[in-house]
């Protein structure tokens, strides 16, 4: 006689509910506010902190966490060690790591180099990687052009914004300015490369137009300025594209405006004063 099998019971599964003001963190490093308690302390992190450790080099793409490194050691240096001097050496690192890649030049027009303070502060972004002037922002763009491990140096406010629309640096975009310390108004110099931008969660979108974007436009510019070559410089905050919102729609609405971006970068980190 057969018997009948009875169908197996359905295991309850436990429900779990996520409260709504959970916080998972934040897109990246600097933007995070629970890097302070979730921050861990890796073999990278205490190889940095060694005097002893004989590694001295720091290798990593966009979201691999030098940007956590920094500010914790940063917060770690807080009123014992300026600020300056902690990204100074972590440029250092940075710049060695980066020329055991591949050769690198960065180019900067003589008028840029002459400047005491900006060739100080080229230097100490750029660290162990060579500088070298050359006649005007043009040349500094058409050494990019033709050697993609180079990269420009320029004046924000310099005649540059039309050689670069140009095409004088080939492909080549904004990838970041200087100085990377920044106590608010506009940069004194941007950074023109090669790099692939990427989204961080902490950036910035620098666009080009003949003229001032309408005063209700969202979101709000972080700072602007007018060129020596005739051009506005607009820099927004967040990662923005030509052909998505908002900036779709500004160039639909206004096409005299011209609006071009130029590049993409991570914002500088802010110091407050004391």
């Amino acid at each position: 006689m057969a018997r009948s099998r009875s169908k197996p019971t359905a295991r309850t599964q436990p429900m779990w509910k996520i409260r709504s003001d959970f916080n998972l963190g934040g897109e990246q490093a600097e933007a995070d506010a629970l890097l302070a308690d979730a921050f861990v302390e890796s073999g990278p992190y205490h190889a940095i902190l060694s005097r002893d450790d004989p590694k001295c080099f720091l290798v990593g793409r966009t979201g691999s966490g030098k940007s956590a490194i920094l500010r914790r050691l940063l917060e770690r240096a807080s009123g014992s060690v300026p600020p300056a001097v902690v990204v100074q050496i972590w440029r250092r690192i940075i710049s060695a790591s980066t020329l055991l890649q591949a050769p690198a030049v960065v180019r900067c027009p003589e008028q840029l180099f002459a400047d005491p303070e900006m060739r100080s502060q080229i230097r100490d972004h750029f660290g162990t990687i060579p500088v070298a002037a050359v006649p005007d922002e043009e040349a500094a763009l058409k050494a990019v052009r033709e050697r993609a491990a180079e990269v420009a140096v320029v004046p924000v406010g310099g005649y540059w914004v039309q050689p670069f629309l140009e095409k004088a640096g080939g492909d080549a975009s904004v990838i970041g300015v200087l100085p990377l310390l920044s106590d608010g108004g506009h940069p004194a110099a941007v950074v023109i490369g090669h790099a692939l931008a990427e989204r961080t969660g902490a950036d910035e979108t620098l666009v080009v137009t003949s003229g001032r974007l309408p005063r209700d436009f969202v979101p709000a510019p972080l700072w602007d300025l007018q060129t020596e070559d005739g051009h506005r410089l607009t820099s927004l905050p967040g990662f923005l594209s030509e052909s998505e919102h908002p900036l779709i729609g500004l160039r639909r609405s206004n096409d005299l405006l011209a609006l071009t971006v130029v590049g993409r970068y991570p914002s500088p980190l802010e110091v407050r004063s004391p």
